[in-house]
């Protein structure tokens, strides 16, 4: 009797292991999504305006195109400084992945 126990015992130890197994008990864990990167940006930089004699206004930078803005007026930028009034430094975000 005692042998039949241990016999009923062992199948069912068997039967309960492959039904938590079907189910996904103990199936090995999956790898995790990937992570979407956060986007990267730079800023591009442009100055409008001529010297010696500068004559920029904030809507010329909106000229450049739709993702352009205007950011400040300065005396110098690139190239030569303006003798006379400003050029305009304008501005657009451009992202890099």
């Amino acid at each position: 009797m005692k042998k039949t126990y241990a016999i009923l015992s062992v199948v069912a130890a068997a039967i309960t292991v492959s039904g938590c197994l079907a189910q996904g008990y103990g199936a090995p864990l999956q790898e995790p999504p990937p992570r979407e990167e956060a986007p990267i940006y730079e800023t591009e930089v442009r100055y409008i305006g001529t010297a010696p004699f500068c004559a920029a206004r904030k809507g010329d930078c909106y000229n450049l195109g739709r993702d352009w803005e205007f950011d400040s007026f300065t005396k110098s930028g690139t190239g030569a400084t303006c003798a006379t009034g400003t050029k305009a430094k304008c501005v657009r975000r451009v992202q890099v992945n």
